[in-house]
């Protein structure tokens, strides 16, 4: 098995080449900030550019990120 792992900044400058990766797509893992609700809400767009291109995955993974587990 091969894995590799993109970070797709979600900057605007970084469009043309995030599209170059979501084609050949078989599974997605999406990351958002628990501190910040618009990152959240994001989520779907994400999905949304990545079916624009092509991009088909199996798998859908969203993960918590920034989650203070302290007392």
């Amino acid at each position: 098995m091969k894995v590799n792992f993109w970070d797709l900044s979600g900057h605007r400058e970084f469009y043309e080449v995030r599209n170059e990766f979501h084609q050949h797509v078989q599974g997605v893992l999406l990351v958002y900030d628990v501190n910040n609700l618009e990152s959240f809400q994001k989520l779907d767009n994400w999905l949304k550019e990545m079916e624009q291109f092509g991009g088909k995955p199996y798998a859908i993974i969203v993960c918590a990120n920034k989650v203070n587990f302290s007392n």
